[in-house]
Order: structure tokens, then sequence, then C-alpha cells
């Protein structure tokens, strides 16, 4: 038996080994597959060589490595391990985003895309495109979809994700108030998608007598409505419509033009019964003849992106254009008291590049029916927060586009609710008006170096053909002036193709022909555009006429930024502020990769700054408000009154805590002088507490313990102090609430706690170069874990304690931009205390805006015990809106 077996093995082990494929079979074999693997890099080389490429293949492999200037710069700034470990950090970047490019313009990909996608729509229902194919040839859009079927959008949890703001309501509650402040009515108009009116095309399950929306539509409804916005909710009338027309276009995104105009018919008569408006008896308008428009839209055009040829997947409708009484072609007044914010479903039938016609869309309809004039902001695509954007960038470059509005309507996709990013901090007031550099000029030739840029979708991803980029450039030179920075607008995407800016690398030096962005705004501003995450610019933008010239630069050029051995010894703190301005460089390279904000050196190199010596060294626009004094006594009288305990708590400049990081032996001496008792902040604290302020002094215990054997008390490469540091500054200030009479009776929770490691990315880091610097970061998050699942700490109203201030408060506990959720002051103050706290705290100055916030509740703090008041020391000197007296508690 045993040598059978031996033998059956012995010949298995044979037979494996030597498996007979005779030589003419694996030749074919081996011939076949160096075809496969060869086919696609032969059609596109093909295709590239013939000039359809849209962008040059070799003129951007050649920019992958980094160029000589490049590699000798980085290597003599950050040393030869860590430069090495950038380099091949941005190598890596680049060759990703080469190979996105080249997957998106693949010739071989676009003509099986087609073919490809009828096989499995045919066959499976399905398609590799964000489209799902339904009965009869109707398409639906996938997010719309995933909205309607996905979870409900009002998560309480759930306030920021994957970078987005989710708290939709927080966000439209914040416009209301911003508006009301003008005595502006909003009007919300939430448009269903597609899927929601006509689910009997996408299944036999319904019968499509009943809409079918996301679960938390209701509740959301009902919020808003309670706290006072008006909403013309729609979907009654496209159900009632869908009775006697088609209400959406079969393969696009849209609504179809009667679905349009009844809708607009309504909201006009909502307006009429909610508001009131002045009388204007100026312009009339008509509605011209029906006009046959024939095009394939926009989800046909993603699923079948080549298949259009012949027309064979157009769709025709019948569009009403608009026109003055004069015969004129509709056009929006700014000086209208209606203006609608809007994304596609309001340009759909208004903006030549969607397919669909001009002169006919939601705007003009709006104005028919109310037979006077209507403004118009719309943004393709992002209808959370772009149009919002817009008019909060307009405003704040001197343009009041609300100075004659008395009502306006906030139309978006209802999708937004569960996919949009509702930013709630986009500030409506009116700037003065800003004139851009060379303001005599039209149009410029400009040369300068690439700090940051936005990417278009990947082609077919989105149902929008075209697609506008943001970048930015920085020490642009025009002779030998420098220029500051530029937002400059670019094509990132043509006909579905990305175009030659999205090979553009940061840090490269472009030349470029620009034309002021006002004078193209009317044309191109409806177009989806894909934003810097940067907030608002104080310039004009511009818009990129031509191709840029990739320009060559030397060393020189380059190194703009001062190195840690260039900062003389002898040099004092005072000079060296000046030349970091003259330079406009916000940030300084210290010792060990520290990296230091520039307004904050200044602010400690200015000495006392209250009283008399305010207006002469605080950064605020109005000198009238420049003195943090009376603000912060002013503030504590208006608590004390209604029982509230304030308590003060200024974080210390990095700068002071890590002198030695700095570099230069008279600025660490003068640094570590700033901060002593007597010095200029320590001494204004000192009066503060005179003055009956409970003032928590972090420096002492900062000092104590930065020990160089433990993590840091703020990031190295950010403007915000680490985790180690919000801990300790919870535990002073739970300290503190812990003493006082009412505490011990308040029920407490006991919250989970987690450790984790973060690998942040510092906003100082990305000012100075735009590319990445990490650093490794320990979390302590703070939840409640139920059934397996840890869930974040939500701020509570009703808190007694409120914490109020700057971006300290939301860095690792707002998520996005703040880098990580429940590990902020926030969620470890809560963890101290034993019951979560409220939270007011805003990106940016942390002086007057959380008060104004706090003044808008108009509910005079009922309830509170103590106000924490926390926010960068810089700011008493460096905030731009200064120290306004704010009446909280009239």
């Amino acid at each position: 038996m045993d040598r059978e077996q031996n033998h059956r093995e012995a010949q298995a082990e044979a037979e494996v080994g030597q498996t007979a494929v005779r030589p003419v079979v694996a030749a074919f074999m081996v011939l076949f597959f160096v075809l496969v693997v060869l086919t696609p890099l032969l059609w596109d080389s093909a295709h590239h060589v013939a000039g359809n490429s849209a962008f040059h293949v070799l003129d951007e492999a050649r920019h992958l490595p980094p160029r000589s200037t490049e590699i000798s710069r980085t290597l003599w700034e950050a040393g030869l391990l860590q430069g090495t470990a950038q380099l091949n950090t941005r190598m890596r970047r680049r060759m990703e985003s080469f190979e996105s490019r080249l997957q998106s313009t693949s010739s071989l990909r676009i003509h099986l895309v087609t073919p490809v996608n009828r096989f499995f729509s045919g066959l499976l229902g399905a398609s590799n495109a964000d489209v799902y194919p339904g009965r009869t040839g109707w398409l639906f859009y996938g997010p719309a979809l995933r909205h309607v079927t996905g979870p409900p959008f009002l998560r309480a949890h759930q306030r920021f994700e994957g970078g987005r703001a989710m708290d939709s309501v927080a966000a439209i509650l914040g416009f209301q108030r911003q508006l009301a402040e003008r005595d502006i009515i909003l009007v919300l108009l939430p448009l269903p998608g597609k899927v929601s009116i006509y689910p009997e095309q996408l299944s036999t399950t319904f019968d499509g007598k009943i809409a079918v929306q996301n679960v938390a539509n209701a509740e959301f409804l009902r919020q808003v409505r309670d706290a006072g916005v008006l909403v013309c909710d729609v979907v009654p009338t496209l159900m009632d419509a869908k009775e006697r027309t088609i209400t959406y276009l079969r393969r696009d995104s849209h609504w179809s033009p009667l679905g349009m105009e009844r809708c607009a018919e309504v909201l006009a008569a909502f307006i009429g019964e909610h508001v009131s408006l002045p009388p204007d008896n100026q312009r009339s308008y008509r509605r011209g003849e029906g006009r046959e428009v024939a095009y394939r839209g926009d989800l046909a055009t993603m699923l079948y992106p080549e298949a259009n040829a012949e027309g064979e997947m157009d769709e025709t409708v019948f569009t009403h254009p608009i026109f003055d009484s004069e015969g004129g072609t509709w056009a929006p007044h700014e000086e209208s008291a209606v203006l609608l914010l809007g994304d596609s479903f309001t340009n759909i039938y208004s903006q030549a590049d969607l397919g669909w016609g001009t002169g006919a869309g939601l705007a003009e309809q709006l104005s028919f029916y109310l037979q006077r004039p209507v403004d118009r902001i719309a943004q393709n695509d992002h209808g959370a927060f772009a149009s919002r954007q817009i008019l909060s960038d307009t405003m704040h470059r001197g343009r009041d586009r609300l100075a004659n509005t008395r009502v306006l309507v906030y139309e978006f996709a209802a999708r937004e609710l569960s996919w949009g990013d509702w930013k709630g901090d986009l500030p409506m007031q009116l700037g003065s008006t800003i004139q851009a550099p060379a303001a005599l000029e039209d149009a410029i030739t400009v040369s300068g170096r690439i700090l940051k840029r936005s990417l278009p979708p990947v082609p077919g991803s989105v149902p929008y053909k075209d697609c506008i980029v943001s970048i930015l450039i920085e020490s642009i030179e025009r002779g030998s002036e420098p220029s500051k920075s530029f937002l400059i607008y670019a094509w990132g995407m043509r006909d579905h193709q990305w175009t030659d800016v999205t090979s553009w690398q940061v840090g490269e030096r472009v030349r470029l022909d620009l034309q002021r962005w006002s004078l193209v705004n009317e044309t191109l501003g409806s177009i989806n555009r894909v934003p810097l995450d940067d907030g608002v610019m104080n310039a004009e933008p511009w818009w990129l006429t031509t191709e840029a010239t990739r320009v060559e630069t030397p060393l020189s050029a380059t190194a703009t930024l001062p190195k840690t051995t260039s900062v003389p010894d002898d040099i004092g703190l005072i000079d060296l502020v000046q030349q970091l301005e003259a330079a406009k460089q916000q940030v300084l390279r210290g010792q060990d990769g520290w990296l230091f904000f520039t307004p904050e050196l200044r602010s400690m190199s200015v000495g006392p700054f209250w009283g008399e010596a305010a207006p002469q060294v605080s950064r605020a626009r109005n000198k009238d408000h420049a003195d943090p004094r009376v603000a912060i006594l002013d503030f504590n009288r208006q608590l004390k009154g209604a029982g509230i305990e304030l308590i003060l708590m200024p974080v210390p400049p990095k700068a002071g805590i890590y002198a030695e990081k700095v570099g230069g032996a008279r600025i660490t001496e003068e640094l570590r002088a700033s901060m002593e008792s007597d010095g200029a902040l320590g001494t204004f604290l000192a009066q503060l507490a005179v003055a009956g302020i409970t003032v928590i002094d972090l420096q002492a215990a900062f000092e104590a313990q930065a020990d160089a054997g433990a993590e840091p008390f703020y990031c190295r490469t950010d403007t915000h102090w680490s985790p180690r540091a919000c801990s300790m500054a919870a535990d002073s200030v739970a300290e503190r609430i812990r003493t006082l009479p009412w505490y011990d009776a308040l029920p407490k929770n006991t919250y989970e706690t987690r450790e984790s490691e973060l690998v942040l990315h510092g906003d100082l880091a990305a000012l100075i170069d735009g590319e990445t610097r990490e650093e490794i970061i320990s979390l302590k998050q703070v939840g409640v874990a139920e059934n397996g699942t840890f869930t974040p700490l939500l701020s509570a109203r009703q808190s007694p304690v409120l914490l109020i201030g700057d971006s300290h408060n939301l860095v690792f506990h707002g998520g996005g931009d703040m880098h990580a959720t429940a590990a902020g002051l926030p969620d470890l103050l809560a963890h101290a205390l034993g019951f979560p706290v409220d939270l007011v705290a805003v990106r940016g100055s942390g002086a007057t805006t959380p008060r104004i916030t706090l003044a808008r509740r108009r509910d005079k703090l009922a309830g509170k015990k103590v106000v924490v008041w926390c926010f960068a020391a810089r700011e008493f000197t460096e905030s731009t809106t200064g120290w306004r007296v704010i009446p909280v508690i009239p």
C-alpha cells in the first residue's frame, strides 16, 4: 500500500512539474499575452501622436521627476533624509496625478465605455458610470438615488464627514439670521430628484402615485419651518403635474421645461402670499413662442459618451424664452427686490453650455410670473454652498448684491442634503471696494510660482462636461516690482476632457496671459467651479485666456523663505518681523522643522497693546475697536449682571513657549523676555485679574512641562496647539468649575475614550510651499460607545458651560481642516466635567465674531453659569475686526 501511494505521488509530481505544451501553443499564448498588455499602450500612443490628446504626454512626463533646482533647494532646506522623503512624496503624487489624467483621456477607454455600458446596462441594468438605467429608456443619477434610499441625512452624531460640513439645518438657519439682519426674507426651494417623482420608471415596485423621499425629509422641513424659514415645497406640484405632462427629462438629471415652468408659477404665488414686495411698474415680461431644442442629456453622455454621433440619444423639448416689454432678452437686475440663488436646476435652460438653450430658465420664468425683474446668482453643482460662496465673495469685495433685496430664494437639489458641503461660516458683511493689481488694465501677462490648485472631477463621473478650476499664484513679478498673490480661474475640463492645466504642479513657475474675471463672469460665472479651501480672497480673480508657458527658474528665484541659518544671532525681533512682512512671508522656518506664524511673531514684538498704545499697534481696521481691554471688561460686566462667570483663557504664543526653536540668539532672548510676568502679555492678564476676571494663564504650566521627551504643546507645522495642550487646558478649566457651588448638583455622565494617532498636515506648511509635511499626533477621542459604535459628543445648547473663541476650540474637534473629531478642547472638557458643553467658535478671529453670534441667539445666555473665552493671544493685536463692544445681554 505504501509503495502504491508513493508511486502515485511521484507520478503526480512528475506530471505537475513537466506539463506538456506544444511550442506552437506556447508561442501563441505568449504572443496573445504581449498583445493584451501592449494594445492599450500602442493605441493611446498612436492617439497622442496624432495630436488628439487633451494634454501633451511627453511634456507632462518630463515634469514628473524633480528638477535640479527643486532637488538642491529641498535638500538644502530640509536636510538629506527629510529632504529625500519630501522629494519622494512629491514624485509619488505627481505620478498618481499623471496616471489619473492618462486614464481620463485614454482613447481606448473612451471608445470602450459606450459598448461596455450598453452591454451591462442592457444585460444587468447597471453601468460603470454613476447612472442607473430605468425602464423605457429612463436614466437616473446615482447620488440622487442614494439620497432617497440612503440613511437619514439628519444624523445627530454626524456634523462633518469626509471634510464636508453635514449640518444643513445649522447652515440654513445661520444664513437666515444673516439675511434677517438686513430685513431680507429667506425662501427655501429644495428640488427633488427625478427618482423621487418617477420611482415607477426605475422599479415596478412603485406605482408612481406617492413621491419617494429620504426618511429625514419631513423632519428637515419641520425644523427649518419651526425656525421661521419659508419653504416652498414643490413636490406636490410636480406629482400633480406628472398626471398631465412629463416633469423631468428622461435622459438628463434635471426637470423638463414644463415641470420647471409649473414650479416657477407656484413659487411666484408663494412669494406673493408670504412676502410684501415694493411695487415695480417699470418693467413687464412676456413669454415667447416655444423653441424646439434637441439634446442628449447629461446622464446619457455619462453613460454613452461616444453614442451620439447620429443624435440617437437626443431628447426633444420645447422651451419658452422670456423677453422684456421692449422685446429685449431677459437679463438679471441687481436692483431687484428678488434675488435667486441656485444651481444647475436654475441654469438648465439659461446656460448655453448645458445644451438646452438660453433665456428660459427658472429666474426668467419667475420674472414672468411675478412681472418684475429678478436678480440671479447660480453655479452648476455644489448647491449646498456655491451660490452662497459667490454672494459672500461679492459682498466681501465691496459689491452689495443685497442692497435692494427683500426676498432671497435659495434653490438647491435635494440630494445636497445628503452629499453637499453645508459650509455654515460664510460671512455676508459688506467689505470695502478692493482694487486688484494693475487696476487700469483689463488684460495682463505675468509670471509666478503655483502655490495651490484645485483639480476637476474625473470626466464621466459628474453630469457636467465643463469645469473651471482655481489656482493660487504667489510672488508674481511684473518687471522688477513684486505683486501680491493672484487667484486665477482656468478651464480644468472641457467637453468631458481634462485640460493641460491639470498637469501643472505646485511649486512650478508659469507665465500667464490673464483677463479680469469680471469681464467674463456674466458668461462663465455659472459654470461648475472647484474652489480652493482658502475662504475669501482679498482681490478680484483673474481668468486664464491662453495656455501657460512653463518657466525654468534658478534656485535664487524659488528659495524665497529664510532658512534657519539665515537668521543671524544679532538680529532683533522687530527687524525680523519687518523683513518677513516686507517679503510678504507669513511663515518663518525655525529649528528642527518647526514653523512659526509671522503675525504671532509681530504680536510679541509690539509691547503694550491696550489703552493709548492700542491704536498704534493694533491691526484693527477701525481703530475705535483697537483696545481689547474695553471689550473684555464690558463683556465681563454683562455676564456678572446675569450671574455668569467669565473665564478668560488666551492660548500662549508658540514662539514664546518654544523660543529656542525660532532661531537666532538675540531673538530667542527677546521672545523669552516678552513672556516674563512683567512683559506686555503678563502685565495685561494681571490687570484683568485685578479687575475681577478669572484668568487661566497656561504659560507657566506649559513652560514647566515643555520637556523634550514628551509631545510638544503645539503642532510643529500648524498654527494650533496640540492635543496635549488641549488636555491640560481642559483640566485647568474643569478644576476651576468644580469649585463652583452649582457643579456638584448637576447629573454627570461617564464617557468612553480611545487612543489613536493622526497624520497631521499643518496649515503653516501649506502656506510656505503648498506641499504636504507630515507629523504624527497622538489623540484621545471622547464619545459614547453603544453596540460597538463609537459616537462623538455633540455640543449642548442647554449646557451651563459655554465655550467661545477661535479655531483653537475647533481643532481636533470639527473635522475637515481641523484635522480630527472628538479630541479637541470641547470634547476633553466634557470628559473632565462629566457633561457636554455649549460651543460657539469660529475659524478666524475669536475677538468679536463669537460674541456677535451670541447676541444673535437672543436668549441672553439663559441657563449659563460659566463662559470660557479661549483664543490665540496674538488676537490682542492681530485681529483685523478688532475688539468691538457687543451687547450680548442688553
